[in-house]
């Protein structure tokens, strides 16, 4: 049983779903989900915010690559659930 609350699979495939899920039609390359993830968490460190979704962190920015593989990990288990549709086109999932 995994007790952690940040940063796990889970948690990074509930943002990435209420990503997906708003602009109708419109599809998505996995860098900008990714990129938009690790934006909305420090929306602090790029003035859209007055705190960051998971507190202060010194080291918040060097933390993108382990996001970026723990998305992908999500990403494939939201496949596998049928939660997320591949669309086969140059501009991303959908």
């Amino acid at each position: 049983m995994n007790n952690k609350v940040f940063n796990t699979e889970f948690e990074i495939s509930m943002r990435l779903l209420l990503l997906l899920s708003q602009p109708k039609n419109k599809k998505f390359s996995f860098d900008n989900l990714v990129t938009a993830d690790f934006i909305s968490n420090y929306s602090k460190e790029f003035g859209l915010s007055h705190n960051n979704l998971h507190g202060e962190n010194e080291f918040s920015f060097s933390e993108f690559s382990a996001r970026r593989a723990l998305a992908q990990k999500a990403i494939k288990q939201l496949i596998l659930e049928n939660l997320v549709k591949i669309s086969y086109s140059n501009h991303g999932f959908k």
